[in-house]
């Protein structure tokens, strides 16, 4: 069977057998750049893990909040505290 991509470009069953044989073989031609397993790191330093209390309601808010914006709790609180300390 052939497929055709949107651009035009058509690939056959044995073309993706063979890259389907490669990727199994760790073997990714033509790969740019470094293949990560798993989520990317978030940053270049080590990440250290910081709690603290809060009401339910604040809890709630910040959860509806990263919601709105497509992001976790964590990564919320991180900016937050990134733009407070930058106009500390």
């Amino acid at each position: 069977m052939t497929f055709t991509t949107e651009n035009g470009v058509q690939i056959t069953d044995e073309q993706f057998d063979q890259w389907a044989q490669q990727a199994e073989n760790g073997h990714y031609p033509n790969r740019k750049g470094e293949i990560f397993i798993g989520k990317p790191p978030l940053s270049d330093e080590e990440l250290t893990t910081v709690t603290f209390k809060a009401q339910p309601t604040i809890v709630e808010m910040l959860d509806a909040r990263a919601k709105r914006q497509g992001v976790t709790r964590s990564e919320l609180l991180r900016h937050a505290v990134e733009r407070e300390l930058a106009t500390a």
